[in-house]
């Protein structure tokens, strides 16, 4: 599994960081149970957004590597589009199989 993380750690750390951005720190920067909401928090709202968020939570002793302390941080101003995405991709996600297959309710 961590291998697995690993290589979507680097396809998406090149993909919106740039080829010269060094994965390992934005894996090292995020907690393992909250790794997808950051890569999509992260796409969403753009590398610098999330860094200022983490900066703020770590400012009101936070942990800065934990999404729900992002959550409780996150600028005003992306409020409402970054995190209704989250909620309505972790939602669809929720709603698949392993295989992203629509699960029946």
């Amino acid at each position: 599994m961590a291998r697995l993380r690993d290589g979507t750690f680097r396809k998406y750390s090149k993909r919106y960081f740039g080829p010269g951005f060094d994965w390992r720190l934005f894996k090292a920067d995020s907690h393992a149970d909250h790794v997808r909401e950051f890569m999509l928090g992260s796409y969403n709202a753009g590398r610098t957004t999330l860094l200022r968020a983490q900066a703020i939570a770590h400012t009101h002793a936070l942990d800065a590597r934990i999404w729900p302390s992002i959550d409780t941080v996150v600028p005003r101003w992306r409020y409402d589009e970054t995190l209704g995405y989250l909620t309505r991709v972790m939602e669809n996600l929720a709603a698949m199989d392993s295989h992203g297959r629509v699960v029946d309710p």
